[in-house]
């Protein structure tokens, strides 16, 4: 639990936003500058609910784990990230302040290194127990943070066989950059079948066994 001092100093630490009345001159220039930015993808301020997660008390990465039924090339992978991922502005631009909006955030497209982004660790292909070394490693990573002069997020591929896949892709992203859920749906949808190129891959459906007993209670019931 954190004591009343903590929340009190971390209430201060956050940004105010600035909700002023404009005149409808400056107004204007700053809605042109928004068209611009969003249209480039550069100089776009961060939303309120991204900047908090830069706050000093927060260290927060969404990580998502994919398994793989064939073994993964790295040097395959890397090459198709240049035309799906790094297409979305916020997986190839970097957060920094602006100081010209307060000590706000902005988004600035850079060059994205991906050797420095896709992790190949060297494993022992005779592991005692696969399982045991994925949950450590993702363990381990969820103890550490992304260098923030590059984009936050890194993938980790590991060429790794366990009960049920050959090979595990591990993405670490930054909280900032989305929630949970979409970020889930936009690495999906830069994933497709491998015997139909165009077909995004389906998610398996655990289908629900009808026992005998559900049989009787539904004659029972049609019969009352």
């Amino acid at each position: 639990m954190e004591s009343a001092n903590e929340l009190k100093w971390r209430k201060q630490a956050l940004k105010p936003i600035d909700t002023t009345r404009r005149s409808s001159s400056s107004k204007s220039e700053e809605e042109e500058e928004n068209k611009n930015s969003q249209k480039t993808g550069e100089e776009e301020p961060l939303s309120p609910s991204s900047r908090l997660f830069h706050e000093p008390n927060f260290n927060v990465y969404v990580i998502a784990i994919m398994g793989c039924k064939t073994r993964i090339y790295p040097d395959v992978f890397k090459a198709n990230l240049g035309h799906t991922l790094l297409r979305h502005p916020r997986f190839s631009s970097l957060q920094v302040m602006d100081e010209r909006n307060k000590g706000g955030m902005k988004w600035v497209r850079t060059q994205v290194d991906l050797e420095k982004h896709v992790i190949v660790p060297k494993l022992d292909p005779n592991i005692d127990s696969p399982e045991k070394f994925l949950e450590d490693y993702i363990y381990n990573l969820s103890k550490t943070s992304i260098d923030e002069s590059q984009p936050l997020w890194d993938l980790h591929l590991l060429n790794l066989r366990t009960s049920e896949s050959e090979a595990v892709g591990v993405f670490r992203i930054h909280h900032s950059l989305g929630d949970g859920t979409s970020l889930m749906s936009l690495l999906l949808a830069y994933t497709h079948e491998m015997n139909d190129p165009l077909a995004l891959p389906t998610v398996p459906i655990k289908k629900k066994t009808v026992s005998l007993d559900d049989i009787k209670l539904v004659k029972n019931a049609m019969n009352t």
